[in-house]
């Protein structure tokens, strides 16, 4: 049974839905930096609930950093989403924000990264430096149940790829990433291109132009930011996690065929399906009827891991930071 560990203004408001839910709960008074709350207290089954603020981010930092270096789950709630709060969860390597005051809607969220229910749909590759980022790659994928694979430098990136990886991430800004070395090896490496390659580079590091006219050109149309590739990546795995059971209810449905149900009134529905009307086919037998309720079950199950991780999903322009056609 995992705990859930709470330091926010107002545990007792959270306590008890956790409690219900079959959780044990243990409180927190102060943010767990001033206690000198640390790894060796933290068994993995914890979830450390962390209520955070433009005026508290400095006081949760050092425990909230220990607390994933570790490997513990952090969930944030905050009263605002801002740029300070978001900056912090970027740096700390915190995947998940939700609205503080919605205790049901934290508890649903918690309970769904338990479930382990679905297919695995792959794996990714991911080729970075950077630990926190890292860290919220792992969580995106894994809670849409892709298997998530950090490598540290070139060689190893090439030694992993298989023909089961489903798309391959690179921060071209790595430390000791050699550009003209990975686009070589690229070329004696068919599996690259059996799955997307998506590279991206902190837009303050700069896009130079031996970057564009390597080679890579080749391998991808774009460089994304890393805050575009998160974005990215949450909206595609979500899309891909949500749109198979509602596939499923359509066909059940037999739509695009009864897609006038959705835009008519009754009457025009009578008047337009005329005796097409009393021979519509049953769609509330036994096995129809079990097959929509379970695709409703997973497209909630699909919202609810998304739930925490919307943050990351920015507004598109029409192209990323620099693409075929872009800056």
């Amino acid at each position: 049974m995992k705990e859930i560990l709470l330091y926010t203004r107002n545990n007792s408001f959270y306590r008890n839905f956790f409690l219900e839910a079959g959780y044990k709960v243990a409180d927190g008074i102060v943010p767990p930096a001033a206690r000198g709350y640390g790894m060796r207290d933290s068994p993995p089954d914890r979830v450390v609930v962390i209520e955070i603020s433009d005026d508290s981010l400095e006081e949760c930092s050092l425990a909230a950093g220990s607390l994933c270096g570790s490997g513990i789950r952090v969930v944030c709630v905050a009263a605002g989403d801002t740029d300070r709060v978001r900056g912090f969860l970027l740096h700390e390597g915190i995947a998940d924000l939700l609205p503080a005051g919605q205790p049901r809607r934290l508890v649903e969220s918690v309970a769904a990264m338990e479930d382990g229910a679905a297919e695995a749909g792959g794996s990714f590759i991911a080729l970075d430096d950077c630990a926190a980022r890292l860290r919220i790659m792992r969580s995106v994928a894994e809670r849409f149940n892709f298997e998530f694979r950090a490598v540290g430098g070139i060689d190893e990136f090439f030694a992993v790829l298989g023909n089961e990886c489903a798309a391959t991430f690179v921060n071209l800004g790595a430390a000791g990433f050699e550009i003209n070395r990975f686009i070589r090896l690229s070329h004696a490496c068919g599996k690259l291109k059996l799955a997307p390659f998506i590279p991206y580079k902190d837009a303050c590091e700069g896009i130079f132009v031996h970057e564009m006219i390597s080679g890579l050109n080749r391998l991808t149309r774009v460089i994304l930011s890393p805050e575009e590739m998160l974005s990215f990546m949450v909206g595609m795995l979500f899309r891909k996690s949500i749109m198979g059971p509602m596939d499923d209810l359509a066909r059940s449905l037999r739509y695009p065929d009864s897609a006038v149900f959705a835009r008519e009134s009754f009457g025009r529905l009578y008047f337009t399906l005329g005796m097409e009307a009393f021979e519509l086919a049953h769609v509330l037998g036994d096995e129809d009827h079990a097959r929509m309720r379970g695709s409703v079950s997973r497209m909630q199950r699909a919202l609810v891991k998304a739930d925490g991780v919307r943050w990351l999903v920015r507004e598109t322009g029409r192209v990323p930071t620099c693409g075929v056609s872009g800056a």
